[in-house]
């Protein structure tokens, strides 16, 4: 019978859905780098908010913009689902989620968290963390036009060549994953899921990117296996195929008429269907939240 078990592979959590009983795959990561992340990161402790679920929290509309989706309300083509609170403070302030249907249109999960993150955090060994890693997004930096706050608002992954990028992709950015968005005069977004350089993760969790939403590079790389099938978790058909896009029309390499919202565009003027592109099954949700969140607002 076909169910769903947590596992782990290469210090993070996976659900993987698999048939006649599922296999525990390696062993999280430890010693010292386990050393490195805590003293990177902080204290061992949860904080404010610690008894929020990672759904539950998602599921709260209020505070997080025009431009939110929580899980209840994405298309059920979409299997995976990251997202990031690009708020300054807050109790969940540059944090991100990364969540997965079991099959097209099941519920969703926290699928995926990085465990050395959060080894010797008071997390129990069969209890799901409130989101999976910190992140920096963006700020204006001077001198640099292209800067700026990452944008807010309901992207797919980009699935043209050279938009998912394995590896080495430009200086400080390794793994890279690019948002399916094209400014109003045309020009290709930059924004992009990225890991950073080991310098800059003593500064995950604060806003510090040029735009883009950076990790560690460990954590990069878990996201690419999981949406090019790399870790085996996902089947190709959960991974790739006819999902809803946010974007009007295309002409010359360049895609117009986006909207930020996660409403779609109808096919014609008489039909229910939504206009689709074929890509990834994946859908990101960027939004600001300040709420400090107390225990007892769980």
């Amino acid at each position: 019978m076909a169910h769903s078990e947590r596992w782990t592979r290469g210090g993070r959590f996976f659900w993987r859905r698999c048939a006649g009983g599922c296999r525990r795959g390696g062993a999280a990561r430890g010693g010292g780098w386990l050393v490195l992340m805590l003293s990177l990161f902080g204290p061992p402790v949860f904080g404010a908010g610690a008894s929020v679920s990672a759904l539950g929290y998602l599921e709260r509309t209020a505070d997080k913009g025009a431009l939110y989706l929580p899980p209840s309300a994405v298309d059920p083509r979409f299997t995976m689902a990251l997202y990031v609170n690009a708020a300054g403070a807050g109790s969940f302030a540059q944090r991100m989620w990364v969540l997965q249907r079991a099959g097209v249109g099941e519920p969703w999960a926290l699928a995926v968290w990085d465990a050395d993150y959060w080894a010797g955090r008071g997390l129990a060994a069969d209890q799901t963390p409130p989101y999976s890693w910190p992140v920096s997004t963006g700020r204006k930096y001077r001198g640099d036009d292209r800067s700026g706050p990452t944008p807010l608002g309901v992207y797919a992954i980009d699935e043209r060549p050279g938009r998912v990028k394995r590896g080495y992709y430009a200086p400080g950015m390794v793994h890279a994953l690019f948002i399916d968005y094209h400014y109003s005069g045309g020009r290709r977004s930059g924004v992009a899921f990225h890991g950073t350089t080991p310098s800059r993760y003593a500064l995950l969790g604060k806003i510090d990117s040029h735009g883009c939403i950076r990790m560690t590079q460990d954590n990069a790389r878990t996201l690419l296996d999981r949406l090019q099938g790399e870790d085996g978790v996902l089947e190709p058909e959960m991974r790739w195929g006819s999902v809803p896009r946010f974007w009007q029309r295309e002409r010359g390499g360049g895609r117009y008429g986006y909207r930020k919202d996660g409403q779609t565009y109808p096919a014609d003027s008489a039909a229910a269907e939504a206009l689709t592109k074929t890509g990834y099954r994946a859908i990101t949700v960027i939004f600001k939240d300040s709420t400090v969140i107390q225990d007892d607002d769980a």
